[in-house]
């Protein structure tokens, strides 16, 4: 990034503000160049657009931030109530088992 660096010259009892440019270090007129910025196009304008831009962005990037928690919030949730049912139904499982091996023994003791 360029930057400029002020200086001051005095001549005749008039100051007279000048910039030095650091990668020539030509010395440009302040009506050529402001300090503020780093090109003499850019203007107050561009740099209010600039900065609301960055605002939009980063009100996005939260929201956008704030979603991927609620997705990990829901799944991390969802993940549990299936832990919970897939407990349950190997219960009712196990049950269900442990009926038909006791029926199975019912019939086969009273056939024999």
């Amino acid at each position: 990034k360029q930057w400029y660096q002020r200086r001051v010259a005095i001549t005749a009892g008039q100051a007279v503000d000048y910039l030095e440019h650091s990668s020539t270090s030509s010395i440009c007129s302040e009506h050529e160049s402001s300090p503020q910025y780093d090109s003499p196009k850019e203007t107050p304008k561009k740099e209010d657009d600039y900065r609301r831009r960055r605002e939009r962005n980063n009100i996005a990037v939260r929201k956008s931030r704030q979603k991927a928690k609620q997705r990990i919030i829901q799944t991390q949730e969802r993940v549990m109530e299936l832990t919970e049912e897939n407990d349950r139904l190997r219960k009712r499982c196990d049950m269900l088992q442990k009926r038909k091996k006791y029926r199975l023994r019912l019939c086969v003791d009273t056939t024999a």
